[in-house]
């Protein structure tokens, strides 16, 4: 198999994982992260997101970190080279980062052994919500890590619309709850047992009828003249957190 081919099958299996949805982004970049280290062999990267409501951009998924160094990689924008590239939403290339002022070695893993350094911007809206970085031994020449450049921000763009559609998917399944409980609780101001009159022994009977199908997943069927209260009952046997199906007729 050629580079070209590797590369074509990395980004296939990178679209497969974005596409089947993670339930958490965690969960895609570590995939993500998975792949690259299987098929092309990078042994150290790391995926970093901007912080809600922050300038800051932390380490979300790591290969070759511990928990410790992962927590130490808070990148600031502008600060540093990862800082720089989520600042300025532009790749950067270098051949060897000992030899570079700019790379800050937060995590402090790394030795001063030499290493290129790659780190490219996830965009999405043309905003940068993200970096994707990697560390390659040296030698490499140059028109190799050009390449690699290149494939990391292919690689990028992915990841953009995989985080994007997993954090929509987060905020309208939380906007859907959050519409439930505000209706639950409407529901069950409105609707309480002590809002329906009654206390003879017709009435308690009917009391423990609802009791005994509220919780079940019968179809019940309401009955009486226009005026007397029917539709309390479907609502009663909603806010009792039922699965009971109700249908009031005259």
């Amino acid at each position: 198999m050629t580079q070209s081919e590797k590369e074509l099958e990395i980004i296939y299996q990178i679209s497969q994982a974005a596409a089947t949805r993670p339930h958490t982004v965690h969960e895609l970049m570590a995939e993500v992260l998975d792949i690259m280290e299987t098929e092309l062999g990078v042994s150290r990267g790391t995926l970093t997101l901007l912080k809600p409501d922050t300038d800051t951009f932390v380490i979300e998924a790591s290969r070759g970190l511990t928990e410790k160094e992962e927590r130490l990689g808070q990148y600031k924008s502008g600060e540093g080279i990862t800082g720089h590239v989520a600042q300025t939403g532009e790749s950067a290339l270098v051949p060897d980062i000992s030899k570079d002022p700019r790379f800050l070695n937060l995590t402090q893993s790394r030795s001063d052994q030499p290493t290129a350094f790659i780190c490219v911007p996830i965009i999405h809206q043309k905003q940068v919500i993200g970096t994707m970085s990697i560390d390659l031994s040296i030698p490499t020449d140059e028109a190799a890590l050009q390449r690699y450049r290149r494939f990391l921000e292919l690689v990028a763009n992915i990841l953009a619309e995989g985080v994007a559609g997993i954090r929509e998917a987060i905020e309208e399944r939380t906007g859907l709850i959050s519409e439930n409980e505000r209706l639950r609780r409407q529901l069950g101001d409105r609707y309480r047992m002590h809002n329906i009159i009654g206390n003879c022994s017709t009435m308690r009977s009917v009391y423990e009828q609802i009791m005994q199908v509220a919780d079940s997943t019968a179809t019940v069927l309401i009955r009486g003249e226009s005026g007397t209260g029917k539709e309390l009952w479907p609502a009663r046997f909603t806010t009792a957190a039922s699965g009971a199906t109700m249908h009031s007729s005259v």
